[in-house]
């Protein structure tokens, strides 16, 4: 089992014509800052009848902004992987932990929880969706004879799934997308959190943008606390679509 690219293949050794490390280096770089360029040209947030809502890559962004090397980010499944793939960019990562790689949202919160005990020296953020945090929310029911845990559980609240909504399940010209896709997809759920996380006892924060979002997670605190960011979802497609437009221009023109 592989844990890490060997040394020959990043180095570029392995029959690649003269350049070809650059070309790819130069084509990353390219696309980065055209996912930059999109995402800065939405602002921090945009208006809804909810409020304020950001985009999920934008708030992957942010997560990852804050995470440093010493730090550990424990990922939920479905889209705030995919985004913080898409996203981070680290000189020095910080410890990354998943369960199961994209898909599979069962005992996230327990699994944040586990590695926050474990790894006291660390301050240990969770990224996910409201469908895994309420998932596994029992997670959050500490014991009081039990250890408590510094852990910080930042939930990009949708009411909903919005993963499927960039798959062919989501493609406005399905014939029967108007009558299935909300209730079999999106899943909307209307749960509380605020209500949820105080009959658990734990803090709870609603961030509405980014700015406001950055203050909440550089400083988490004693205990279990959520942050929640009411992020966009009737977009999440089209979004998508544009980011992979402007990286695919960006990288074509990085190799003229």
């Amino acid at each position: 089992m592989l844990t890490e690219v060997p040394a020959r293949l990043r180095q570029g050794r392995v029959g690649a014509p003269a350049g070809w490390l650059a070309a790819w280096q130069a084509a990353g770089a390219a696309a980065l800052a055209a996912i930059d360029e999109v995402l800065d040209a939405q602002g921090d947030g945009r208006p809804s009848r909810a409020g304020t809502r950001v985009s999920g890559p934008a708030l992957a962004r942010a997560v990852a902004a804050v995470s440093l090397p010493q730090d550990a980010l424990v990922v939920g499944s479905s889209n705030p992987v995919r985004d913080l793939d898409l996203v981070a960019r680290w000189d020095a990562a910080p410890l990354v932990l998943a369960n199961r790689g994209l898909a599979g949202i069962d005992g996230t919160v327990a699994t944040a929880t586990g590695v926050a005990l474990g790894l006291p020296h660390r301050r240990v953020r969770a990224y996910l969706g409201d469908l895994t945090f309420l998932h596994d929310v029992g997670g959050l029911l500490r014991g009081s004879l039990e250890l408590q845990a510094d852990l910080q559980l930042v939930v990009a609240h949708d009411d909903g799934g919005s993963i499927f909504s960039t798959l062919e399940h989501g493609d406005p010209s399905h014939p029967d997308r108007a009558e299935v896709f909300e209730r079999v997809f999106g899943t909307p759920h209307g749960v509380d959190l605020a209500a949820l996380c105080a009959a658990y006892g734990v803090r709870h924060v609603h961030v509405g943008d980014v700015e406001g979002l950055l203050p909440a997670l550089a400083a988490p605190g004693v205990g279990t606390s959520v942050v929640e960011v009411r992020v966009d979802r009737a977009g999440r497609r089209a979004l998508m679509e544009q980011l992979a437009a402007a990286v695919a221009v960006a990288v074509r023109a990085s190799s003229l």
